[in-house]
C-alpha cells in the first residue's frame, strides 16, 4: 500500500479530523472538572 507523496487518504484525514475532536473534548471536559466550567462560562457568555 503506497501512498503518493503530498496526498493523504481521505479516510486518514477524517481518522485524523476524529482524533483533534477527541482531543478538544477531553480537554474541555477536563477543564470543567477542575474549574467547574467557569473558564467555560465565561467564554460562552462572551458569545
Amino acid at each position: 500500500m503506497s501512498i503518493p507523496e503530498g496526498k493523504l487518504p481521505i479516510s486518514m484525514f477524517f481518522v485524523l479530523f476524529a482524533e483533534i475532536i477527541k482531543l478538544a473534548v477531553f480537554v474541555s471536559s477536563s477543564l470543567t472538572s477542575i474549574e467547574n466550567g467557569s473558564i467555560l462560562q465565561e467564554i460562552l457568555s462572551g458569545f
